[in-house]
């Protein structure tokens, strides 16, 4: 989550909403659309050099499923890490 501080009173964004406040600055550019959508924007921003708010749009799903059960998610880690070690061992 994103905070910003307008007049005096805290907003709270979401990744998505965040991404949509971060593009809405580039409104002077020349390749700037009015009607880009989530994927465009998001685009936009990784050519302009911010990463964050579209790392944490595609992160935050996964580590919400890792606090509600770190047990599910680590056995599938487990799962293709065993699955992959055996594709390229190399020992014979």
């Amino acid at each position: 989550m994103y905070e910003h501080i307008f007049g005096g009173k805290t907003y709270t964004y979401t990744p998505e909403q965040e991404i949509n406040y971060l593009y809405r600055k580039y409104w002077e550019e020349p390749d700037y659309k009015k009607d880009a959508s989530l994927e465009d924007m998001m685009q936009y921003l990784v050519k302009k050099g911010i990463h964050e708010p579209v790392a944490m749009y595609f992160r935050n799903p996964y580590v919400q499923k890792y606090e509600e059960c770190p047990d599910a998610v680590l056995d599938v880690y487990h799962h293709r890490k065993s699955f992959f070690s055996s594709l390229f061992d190399i020992r014979g």
